[in-house]
């Protein structure tokens, strides 16, 4: 018989976004009103949906930060500076070319 995870506490997901954004326990804790020793279990008596939830937050900031330099690429494609130009493709190509051999490489497995 296995047992049956404990209640997720209430503010679970926003401590994971703040933890993941860089702040620490500590001052999340005084943030949002949370005994901090309580604050300081939940990693570990809410290990594997702690885990899952981080990680999705890291992926999200990964997305996010890929989104915004794609930006700044496009906006570098358009300078008036053909080195710049040309520095900005060659960055767009290349990223466009990894993104291809990781999607060729992850339909493999």
């Amino acid at each position: 018989m296995s047992a049956t995870p404990a209640p997720l506490p209430d503010k679970f997901g926003e401590v994971v976004r703040l933890y993941a954004a860089g702040k620490t326990l500590k001052r999340i804790a005084e943030t949002l009103n949370i005994p901090e020793e309580e604050l300081r279990e939940w990693p570990e008596r809410h290990a594997e949906r702690w885990d899952a939830d981080l990680n999705l937050q890291h992926d999200d900031q990964s997305h996010e930060t890929g989104a915004e330099f794609r930006l700044l690429l496009r906006r570098l494609m358009r300078s008036e500076k053909e080195p710049t130009q040309l520095s900005a493709l060659r960055l767009m190509l290349q990223l466009h070319i990894a993104n291809f051999r990781a999607a060729r490489s992850a339909a493999r497995d």
